[in-house]
């Protein structure tokens, strides 16, 4: 480095950017020799400093390489460098509230949840797309019907999450929608109002995918979460009654689950989706998702 370029410091970065090759990794940031197989990076910029100059997280780097996602911070953390192997992964999550954003990522022992800020969302996005040809390789062959559709009409928010959501090649292939909907109770004059989240489930002929507006249980204004899930990692579906009502419950290869809750009178509409799930998995060519598959697609 020669006197008259500055000293490259990628914790004042503030957009995030896809890393094509090792070589476009910050200078102040390299990729460990030893990772070979190197498919795609993704930078993510650290929080906006404090008035004491300390983030809330740091700078990130994401790799997808030799079939592991590697998650490293930067090297003034100290942190180690994690790796978690794509055929232990059991689902990603990728959400926003504004210009609040997350990646999840969850195993069968542990989960990791990355911060960032979505000013510049379509690096993130690319990165995603591409992770999901790794992670979900398999793409059933199917009749070209249109999906079953259970519960209510997708409104314009989720059909265009789902549309934007589906990669190239994929559809749906059962669907089931829970509108947010608005509860009114009166307690002598005095009127409270509550939402209870949208919800779309659904499976493709890639993965199961949840797409709601659900943050930590609850309807958070203009927040939209989307969980994927392969094949090989799902176990069960059922649709149970609650002491409030029934939820959807999507569970995995270990204690992981999704749980979705379903509005008064939704019961039965679940049931038969779930069953229907079921049904359509248990006869699948191959045998990594709800138990013993045997016979052919019908």
């Amino acid at each position: 480095m020669t006197a008259n370029m500055p000293e490259v410091d990628s914790r004042q970065y503030i957009i995030a950017y896809v890393i094509r090759s090792p070589e476009d990794a910050p200078a102040d940031f390299p990729i460990p020799a030893a990772d070979s197989g190197f498919r795609l990076g993704l930078f993510l910029p650290r929080d906006k400093p404090d008035w004491f100059g300390g983030s809330s997280y740091p700078a990130r780097i994401l790799l997808l390489s030799g079939g592991a996602i590697v998650i490293l911070a930067h090297p003034k953390t100290g942190e180690p460098a994690i790796r978690i192997p794509l055929s232990e992964l059991l689902f990603v999550e990728a959400g926003h509230i504004l210009l609040i954003g997350w990646l999840r990522f969850v195993e069968k022992d542990s989960e990791y949840k990355l911060p960032y800020n979505t000013r510049r969302q379509p690096p993130v996005d690319e990165f995603f797309r591409v992770l999901r040809q790794e992670y979900l390789p398999e793409t059933l062959v199917v009749s070209p019907c249109g999906p079953l559709v259970f519960g209510e009409p997708l409104d314009v928010k989720f059909r265009n999450a789902e549309h934007f959501e589906l990669d190239a090649g994929e559809r749906v292939l059962y669907r089931f929608f829970s509108p947010l909907t608005k509860t009114v109770r009166w307690r002598w004059i005095f009127r409270s109002k509550s939402w209870a989240p949208g919800d779309l489930v659904a499976l493709t002929n890639r993965r199961a995918l949840w797409i709601t507006e659900r943050v930590q249980e609850r309807f958070v204004l203009y927040s939209t979460v989307i969980r994927s899930a392969p094949f090989r990692a799902l176990t069960q579906i059922t649709c149970q009654r609650e002491r409030e009502g029934c939820a959807l419950l999507v569970r995995f290869s270990s204690a992981a689950s999704w749980r979705i809750p379903l509005p008064l009178g939704g019961q039965a509409e679940g049931h038969r989706f779930a069953e229907e799930v079921t049904r359509f998995c248990q006869h699948m060519p191959t045998s990594s998702a709800l138990g013993d598959r045997r016979g052919q697609t019908p």
